[in-house]
């Protein structure tokens, strides 16, 4: 495992301002998540405003297009820079909350510094749609991905619940006898929806943004009586080895941090090639603040970083 990345900051003055950010993040994303909203469209709603409060989404070339049986949303990369490739990007949100446009700042981010086009699907969400609906839709848009730009060419990614479907297919598609895409991302991944595991339980208890309620919520909403261990919403449980090169992200402080140290023991145990990052100084699934959180931006520049690296290995 990777030691935990160092604060890159110019200082201390350069410290307290980012941790002074990242309190506001929390504290935004806190009010949605755990406010007074009265419906879970109110959620969702004000989900999206808070995701595209200080964003120009006009700044961004985007399409829409069906990934197989899924709608999605194409976030193109600059022509100059562009490379013949798509990283598929499954949002987070508890199977409950997110769509494509909410992650239209971080999938911009993740284009320009990648120069490949991301694609975010637009998956069925609970209650609405309970399992497997999400994983279904997840596979289709993989496949499609896979098919239309070929394995070498397709990366698959996603972070908190996105993280376990991007898990959960790339698990689903090598066992049906897909060949691999070229990386796999998981950013703050929830892979153990049970939390079956002590490796499982939070080390810092004030992460207000995963909780014990909102994880008994989500599993309510989209699980229903289901099994948590299926290794279609838990893919913890699945079969590890033959993983692509996998980079793992996760805060340090966050109540999912136990899902990627146990995800990393696990899949190199079985000989998959694992990369874990731990970052100090933020939060659960802070990639997705690039327009507003220094350390967001890293995190784009090392998802960036690691593909470089893997494509110049392939």
């Amino acid at each position: 495992m990777t030691a935990t990345t160092p604060d890159v900051g110019a200082g201390e003055a350069d410290s307290a301002a980012r941790r002074e950010v990242l309190r506001s993040v929390e504290e935004s994303l806190n009010v949605v998540l755990n406010g007074d909203a009265v419906s879970i469209e109110e959620t969702r709603a004000r989900f999206e405003e808070l995701m595209l409060r200080d964003v120009d989404p006009s700044r961004l070339t985007t399409s829409s297009v069906t990934a197989g049986s899924v709608p999605a949303l194409l976030v193109h990369a600059a022509p100059d820079d562009r490379r013949p490739a798509v990283i598929v990007w499954f949002h987070g949100g508890g199977y409950i909350l997110g769509n494509p446009r909410s992650y239209l700042p971080f999938a911009g981010a993740l284009a320009e510094a990648t120069g490949i086009d991301v694609l975010v699907p637009d998956y069925r969400l609970a209650p609405e749609h309970p399992f497997p609906a999400a994983f279904d839709d997840a596979r289709s848009a993989v496949e499609w991905a896979v098919d239309r730009y070929g394995p070498g060419s397709s990366i698959v990614g996603g972070d908190s619940a996105g993280g376990g479907l991007a898990l959960a297919t790339t698990i689903a598609h090598r066992a049906g006898g897909g060949d691999s895409p070229l990386a796999l991302i998981l950013v703050s991944p929830l892979l153990d929806v049970g939390k079956t595991s002590s490796v499982c339980v939070s080390p810092v208890p004030d992460d207000r943004l995963i909780t014990p309620l909102s994880l008994a919520i989500m599993r309510r909403a989209y699980l229903g009586s289901t099994d948590p261990r299926d290794s279609r919403v838990s893919p913890m449980y699945g079969n590890l080895g033959g993983l692509p090169p996998t980079l793992a992200m996760a805060s340090s402080g966050e109540a999912l941090l136990g899902d990627t140290v146990r995800f990393h023991e696990e899949a190199t145990a079985q000989g998959s090639p694992v990369q874990v990052s731990l970052h100090d100084d933020t939060c659960h699934a802070w990639n997705l603040f690039p327009d507003t959180m220094a350390q967001a931006k890293e995190a784009v520049s090392e998802i960036a970083g690691f593909l470089r690296a893997t494509v110049e290995s392939d």
